[in-house]
């Protein structure tokens, strides 16, 4: 049975964009086929079949997912800038 994953938006070209799956695999889809308004970072729900191809149709963009998979993203390199090689925080701060 198909299901709905989220997928990110990583490059916008002139005439398609790359699209990733959260186990890396990346995918070169038409602009045509997919939502207007796209832009990199921006996260999609989309169909996917049991076999593992997308139903680029069925895509939208998911505000909310965008959101906050972007807030996650900074909460850790916040937490990175203040941590030393090994990513233990400084004495005293706080992320």
């Amino acid at each position: 049975m198909a299901a709905p994953h989220y997928l990110a938006v990583d490059k916008v070209h002139a005439s398609d964009a790359v699209i990733v799956d959260d186990h890396g695999r990346a995918f070169t889809v038409p602009l045509s086929d997919l939502p207007a308004g796209l832009a990199e970072r921006t996260v999609l729900k989309v169909i996917v079949a049991d076999d593992g191809t997308p139903d680029w149709s069925s895509a939208e963009i998911d505000a909310r997912e965008t959101e906050r998979r972007q807030q996650r993203s900074a909460d850790l390199t916040e937490r990175l800038r203040h941590s030393d090689d090994h990513g233990f925080l400084h004495p005293g701060e706080e992320p």
